[in-house]
């Protein structure tokens, strides 16, 4: 879920992991920490030129029925997929791999609900992607093209589009207690 295509590997982790193991004075384990860093959230919205996003995202479009349910097409249809121009990558088998994330999740106890959350998620950012904006007086809206985008971000995110919109087009600054909001431009 955390792996991508980076130029130099197919596969590569974007998160990082630091494991202490505690022994006591008779050389026996008795306790550990683990500590979880660097998960490259910056991919999320940019890629190198020829690397990809995260595996998962590419994996719900290629899997038809999930594609279909979370109202997903074809990478190249994404911002965040298409831009590093790799959405293909051969030797990966994005629907197969699917099958084996989804796999994966029954195997750590996900319940049905939990995996559509997970999904839902991924899909609603794959439709941020396709937000676009025009000027509007002294800020930004939502253009046509952009509402597309926010409807179904909205509906697999559980919120009202107005208010997601408004997410995107302005902003609450509070000091010392009041708050003023402005127009994102």
């Amino acid at each position: 879920f955390g792996n991508a295509k980076t130029l130099r590997n197919n596969n590569s982790s974007r998160f990082g992991r630091w494991t202490e193991v505690h022994f006591d004075s008779h050389i026996r384990i008795c306790g550990a920490r683990i500590e979880n860093y660097l998960l490259e959230k910056q991919r999320v919205v940019h890629q190198a030129k020829g690397e990809r996003n995260f595996h998962a995202f590419y994996q719900l479009c290629a899997f038809p029925e999930v594609a279909s349910a979370f109202a997903l097409s074809s990478p190249d249809q994404f911002r965040y997929l298409k831009n590093s121009g790799c959405t293909v990558v051969p030797g990966i088998d994005d629907a197969r791999d699917f099958r084996e994330m989804d796999e994966a999740f029954d195997n750590l106890g996900f319940i049905q609900e939990e995996k559509a959350w997970c999904y839902e998620i991924c899909a609603s950012v794959l439709h941020m992607s396709n937000i676009s904006f025009e000027s509007d007086g002294e800020g930004s809206r939502i253009d046509e093209l952009g509402s597309h985008g926010l409807h179904y971000a909205a509906h697999f995110l559980k919120v009202d589009p107005e208010k997601l919109a408004l997410s995107f087009t302005e902003r609450s600054i509070e000091v010392r207690g009041d708050v003023t909001k402005a127009l994102n431009t």
